[in-house]
């Protein structure tokens, strides 16, 4: 992987399984696109991009799921 695509803007192990940063990229892509949209690994890939994001910080040892607008429980899958 080419240095100059990863743009993640924070640390992580694997500073390529996400970017919050990248732009918002729509239909099927050529592999050129590869980690340039706006993506988080574990839904859909790097070559799918989300529409929006949001970062939430809570204080350190207090952990409760977070909740979608629709009620359920962020631990869903699609």
């Amino acid at each position: 992987m080419r240095h100059e695509c990863l743009r993640g803007a924070w640390w992580y192990r694997g500073c390529d399984t996400s970017n919050l940063n990248g732009k918002y990229l729509n239909g099927e892509l050529p592999e050129s696109y590869l980690y340039q949209g706006m993506y988080w690994g574990e839904f859909r890939g790097a070559q799918y991009s989300l529409a929006q994001a949001r970062m939430m910080i809570r204080p350190r040892g207090r952990y409760s799921p977070p909740i979608f607008p629709d009620g359920l429980a962020a631990n869903r899958r699609n």
